[in-house]
């Protein structure tokens, strides 16, 4: 009976032991519910005003997400409750803005989200796979603003990166 005790007790301690150390892996630098500086949320607010979101701080950097409602000025689209997140540097830097728009794309009759030589390249580049998420990737002012589609494809997902007009690139 105390062989068995002993037995249990090993691997009770063994478990806990592993739990805890897998759950100290998680990533490097994240903190969950980071209150930003004053001028990374002020940043935020003249992007995207009223928008209410949860801040995180990763490598280094502040992420706003948010669900997204309204028209995208710069290329005039209508998004409804999209998911976001737009990354800042600890110097207010905008660094980048992404849109979840995956549901748009099990849409086929939507081309504004999804223009229709977007859908071409995506279904061409997929061969019948799955398309597991397409986000629209916004960049600051000079940068080219593209698609970023993700293709299952086990063991190693396929990603692409896809201009509004269609065309591919790295």
């Amino acid at each position: 009976m105390k062989e068995m005790m002993k037995k249990y007790t090993g691997i009770a301690l063994g478990t806990v032991l592993g739990i805890l150390t897998l759950s100290s892996c998680d990533k490097d630098d994240d903190h969950v519910g980071a209150n930003p500086p004053d001028e990374v949320k002020q940043v935020f607010e003249a992007q995207y005003p009223n928008m209410n979101p949860k801040w995180d701080f990763e490598w280094g950097n502040y992420e706003a997400e948010f669900f997204y409602t309204g028209t995208h000025a710069e290329w005039n689209m209508p998004l409804n409750r999209v998911e976001a997140e737009a990354f800042y540097t600890s110097g207010a830097q905008w660094i980048k803005t992404e849109f979840d728009v995956t549901s748009y794309y099990s849409v086929a009759a939507d081309q504004v989200v999804i223009p229709a030589k977007v859908r071409e390249t995506v279904a061409r580049e997929a061969g019948g796979r799955h398309v597991d998420e397409v986000k629209i990737i916004d960049l600051p002012q000079g940068e080219t603003d593209f698609y970023r589609v993700e293709i299952d494809n086990e063991p190693n997902d396929v990603y692409l990166n896809v201009k509004f007009d269609g065309s591919l690139f790295q």
